[in-house]
């Protein structure tokens, strides 16, 4: 009977697996792009300057809905994902160089040619764009001295804003672009009439109430998951001051000058500023100033930004100061919350020290004792005989080991 298996043959080995057969990587693989509908055919993608960094970035201008900037979403770095791009079996056949998709047995379809996998995970969506942030970094740098606040066309600032583009001053110059911009800047500045055309002048007060206005329809039903847990949430959260302590040994290790530590939340309520606002207002106002934060550092160059947080910071619709009062506040209770910590936690680390030290004595102690009635229960077993022997005085006799240990060697015999 046999009963180790044969070696496959060296052809066997050799032979290559059969089996599907995957495509190279593409080195220029392809992205995902969510665009708006009812784009015209005339629409573009196009290379322009972003005006708050001065750096290249991609827009799509249509002459018909205007212009549309790209947001990348991704995923979480610890939750990486990829996408499956499958052509559907209408576009396919909508589509003249795309292949029809055939059923499979199983009633499934069989892969497209077109079809493949995108490792990253990245998904740019395309939103629109206020054509006015083209303008701005113009109409502050003609407004930013008191002898340069001129009143300028719209044909001038496109014309400046455009000097170093030809295809930005091309794309400003469509119809419906140029009537956004016409009504944007009506919202943002100070407006006089030269007979048959406006003249416009950049107004910081009026700047800023449009941004507030924005950044309210952008928190009012609450700012995106990421950005309400991190600059909201975290930022009014109130550390937990409660540290009651009915520990004696922890209460003698203290000395006398103990730290006072707030017991209950009423006592941390009372120390709170007395101009502070509600929750509620606190809560919307600090959304609203997220909101600004994210809109002047995304879309305004810097100097104009420093500009308008200076007016923003100011403003009694706002109340920032306030809120700055109160963020103030919580961090100081922080600060004490954190030194209350260590001084705890230098506590708990004496006393387990001396739990340690009080238990390496009770273990010494209860050895000890051990010995001590291990050596009083043989001395109770003892007999008669044994007690009267330990009697005896033994001193000048040999041990009975010594007579049958080896005998000491002679020494030689001195010629």
């Amino acid at each position: 009977m046999k009963t180790r298996s044969k070696l496959p043959s060296k052809e066997a080995q050799e032979a290559p697996i059969s089996g599907p057969v995957l495509n190279p990587s593409d080195q220029n693989p392809g992205k995902l792009v969510i665009l708006p509908k009812g784009l015209s055919q005339e629409a573009r993608l196009v290379t322009l300057h972003d005006p708050a960094n001065k750096k290249p970035a991609r827009y799509i201008l249509c002459p018909e809905n205007g212009i549309y900037e790209f947001t990348k979403i991704s995923a979480t770095s610890n939750c990486p994902r990829s996408w499956l791009i499958v052509h559907d079996q209408v576009e396919a056949e909508s589509t003249k160089d795309a292949l029809p998709c055939t059923p499979t047995q199983s009633g499934g379809r069989s892969s497209d040619a077109n079809d493949y996998i995108a490792a990253a995970d990245d998904m740019l969506v395309a939103t629109p764009y206020d054509a006015l942030l083209f303008l701005l970094p113009a109409l502050h740098e003609k407004s930013k001295s008191p002898e340069h606040k001129l009143y300028l066309a719209l044909d001038d600032l496109v014309d400046e804003t455009g000097s170093n583009s030809k295809l930005l001053r091309t794309s400003l110059q469509s119809t419906v672009i140029r009537n956004s911009l016409e009504e944007r800047l009506c919202a943002v500045c100070d407006v006089v009439d030269a007979g048959e055309e406006r003249m416009f002048r950049l107004s910081p007060k009026k700047l800023a109430q449009d941004l507030i206005k924005r950044a309210e329809n952008m928190s009012k039903d609450g700012l995106p998951r990421s950005m309400e847990n991190r600059f909201v949430t975290e930022a009014l959260e109130s550390p937990i001051m409660n540290q009651n302590r009915h520990d004696s040994k922890a209460e003698t290790s203290l000395s006398n000058d103990q730290i006072e530590v707030p017991q209950t939340t009423e006592e941390h309520n009372n120390k709170l500023p007395k101009a502070v606002m509600t929750n509620d207002e606190l809560t919307r106002v600090l959304r609203l100033r997220v909101a600004l934060s994210f809109m002047l550092k995304s879309y305004f160059p810097a100097a104009l930004r420093d500009d308008v947080e200076l007016l923003l910071a100011s403003n009694e619709q706002l109340n920032l100061t306030k809120l700055e009062e109160h963020l103030n506040h919580l961090a100081s209770v922080r600060s004490e919350a954190l030194a209350l910590r260590s001084i705890s936690d230098n506590i708990n680390r004496k006393r387990l020290m001396n739990d340690d030290d009080d238990d390496e004595a009770a273990d010494a102690r209860a050895e000890k004792k051990r010995k001590q009635e291990e050596k009083d229960r043989l001395k109770k077993t003892e007999s008669h005989g044994i007690k009267q022997l330990k009697k005896v005085d033994i001193s000048g006799m040999k041990k009975l080991s010594s007579f049958f240990s080896k005998a000491a060697p002679k020494k030689a015999a001195s010629g």
